[in-house]
C-alpha cells in the first residue's frame, strides 16, 4: 500500500496475500453516522470489507462497505467500488463494471 490512502474500519476489513494498492486508496466499512427507517431501526450498519488474494487496486479508488473482491482482479484507477465483484482475472471499473476479462497482472 503506498501512500495518501486511508483505511477506516469499525466492522473489518481483510486484504489477502500479495496484493497491491496503489496511492490515494479509500477503503471504509462504515458511513460514519447512523440513518434510521420509519421504526427507528438503523438501515445503514457498518459491513465488512474482503478483498482477495493478488488483488490490485489503482490509484484514487474507493471501497465501500460489505463488498467482497474476487482472487486475482485488478480495480482501475478511480473506481468506486460498492458491490461485489466476484469473477477473477479480470478488470474492474467503476461500480463493479466489468472492463476485460482474460487478464493478469505480475509483480
Amino acid at each position: 500500500m503506498t501512500g495518501r490512502s486511508s483505511i477506516i474500519c469499525q466492522k473489518a476489513i481483510s486484504v489477502g496475500e500479495h496484493c497491491l494498492l496503489s496511492c490515494d486508496i479509500l477503503i471504509m466499512d462504515t458511513d460514519f453516522h447512523e440513518i434510521l427507517n420509519q421504526e427507528d431501526e438503523i438501515i445503514n450498519l457498518p459491513k465488512p470489507i474482503h478483498i482477495g488474494t493478488h488483488v490490485w487496486i489503482g490509484c484514487r479508488t474507493t471501497i465501500l462497505k460489505g463488498v467482497d473482491i474476487a482472487d486475482n482482479t485488478i480495480i482501475a484507477a478511480c473506481s468506486t467500488i460498492s458491490c461485489n465483484v466476484s469473477k477473477s482475472n479480470v478488470i474492474y471499473g467503476d461500480n463493479g463494471r466489468l472492463l476485460k476479462e482474460g487478464v493478469r497482472w505480475l509483480r
